[in-house]
């Protein structure tokens, strides 16, 4: 009595030599090929094709007549060959990368993996660029040496990834005139009278949507901007030349300034999101005195005094459309010779490491309040010592200023 163990083994030795024998079956090796989605073909020791798949034939829209029996390059239709030339005879042969590739592999007998090429072929008389992933290895069948060759078509995914990449080119030169634009834009001056002006802005991206502003209005005033637009990027960039454009030079009162603006950002169909804070102040050098009014700016002015320096905390609604309209407070502060006036943007507050630690607002002011050296030198040092640490994460445009009454 068989058992079932013996059974077990003889059923999984039929199976073996069934499949050995589909494998030593010319005509099952035939039948892969044909359903082989991937286009295939098959050439001798001399490189001289012997077989192919449907899909070989439907890419290169060729007959068996055409295919079987000839060379690659005539096989293939390969449009540096005229009628008559024969593949490898040409000058233009010992520039193709594909005959390179199946020579080596017949002289060296070993496997070219996965690469693409560009190449232009013959197809229904006209000459078509192709971009070919193509593998060819060796392959010992009857005793004779054959080099398979595996082409996939990947023209449309090579000229999309091209079209992408002209795409970004011409954006990313769109965003550098742009960041041209928004330079220009930055104060040219950094002197009015007895006020001198220091500062650094770095935007988060190539562009940003902070905004600084110092200006002469008259003889004795001079105004201060500094503004956040919501965001960063193109986007609050286009907001920032709304600023720079609807600036009235001529007001006196930060509070009538930022109510202008105000109703003139209301003209703008954005949503909720959109909006921007925005700290205004003027300095008179005849009182000596420093006017403020804030929409929403999240950091506070600061007023560096020989002794102390004193945050101004005063309240706006952002320029936003979030009401029907808004009016902003006025609070004056004394600014006399060797005073400073401190500002920055939450860009530089908001910088974290990975454990979520913060540059802190009570660094910043006591740090900008020293007058030990040049205030433009301050700031770059309190920007380096803050970029420089690998540590901290930016994410967020950055702006720091100071006016020294001297």
């Amino acid at each position: 009595m068989v058992s079932r163990q013996e059974d077990l083994q003889a059923g999984l030795l039929r199976l073996y030599m069934n499949i050995e024998q589909l494998k030593d079956s010319k005509g099952f090796l035939q039948k892969l090929m044909e359903v082989a989605v991937t286009p295939i073909f098959v050439v001798d020791e001399n490189m001289i094709v012997q077989s192919y798949n449907d899909s070989f034939a439907t890419l290169f829209n060729k007959s068996e007549y055409e295919i079987i029996g000839r060379l690659p390059g005539n096989s293939l239709g390969c449009a540096y060959l005229n009628e008559g030339d024969t593949c490898g005879k040409t000058e233009n042969c010992v520039k193709c990368i594909l005959r390179k590739q199946m020579e080596e592999v017949i002289k060296k007998n070993l496997t070219i993996e996965k690469n693409i090429i560009e190449k232009e072929f013959r197809i229904n008389g006209k000459v078509v660029k192709k971009h070919l992933s193509i593998m060819i290895k060796p392959m010992d069948f009857d005793g004779r040496k054959f080099y398979i060759g595996i082409f996939n078509d990947v023209t449309d995914i090579v000229e999309l990834k091209s079209r992408v990449y002209s795409q970004y080119e011409k954006m990313r030169r769109d965003l550098l005139f742009a960041r041209g634009l928004q330079s220009g834009l930055l104060p040219s001056s950094n002197r009015i009278g007895p006020l001198r002006f220091s500062y650094i802005y770095k935007p988060c991206e190539t562009v940003g949507g902070d905004f600084i502003d110092f200006y002469r209005i008259d003889r004795h005033n001079a105004g201060f901007i500094i503004a956040d637009v919501a965001g960063h990027g193109i986007t609050s960039s286009m907001f920032t030349i709304f600023l720079y454009s609807m600036l009235n030079r001529d007001e006196k009162s930060p509070a009538r300034l930022l109510a202008a603006v105000f109703e003139e950002f209301q003209k703008f169909n954005v949503t909720t999101e959109t909006y921007i804070t925005m700290l205004a102040a003027v300095i008179n050098t005849r009182k000596k005195t420093v006017v403020f009014a804030n929409a929403g700016f999240t950091n506070p002015p600061g007023v560096a005094y020989a002794k102390e320096t004193v945050r101004v905390d005063i309240s706006g609604i952002p320029i936003s459309n979030w009401v029907g309209e808004a009016s902003y407070e006025e609070r004056e502060m004394k600014f006399r010779n060797g005073d400073r006036l401190i500002f920055f943007s939450d860009g530089i507050t908001e910088m974290r490491t990975d454990s979520s630690s913060f540059i802190g607002g009570d660094y910043l002011y006591d740090t900008l309040a020293d007058r030990s050296m040049d205030a433009q030198a301050l700031i770059n040092s309190v920007f380096s010592n803050s970029s420089d640490n690998k540590s901290y994460i930016l994410n967020d445009d950055i702006t720091i200023a100071l006016v020294d009454y001297l």
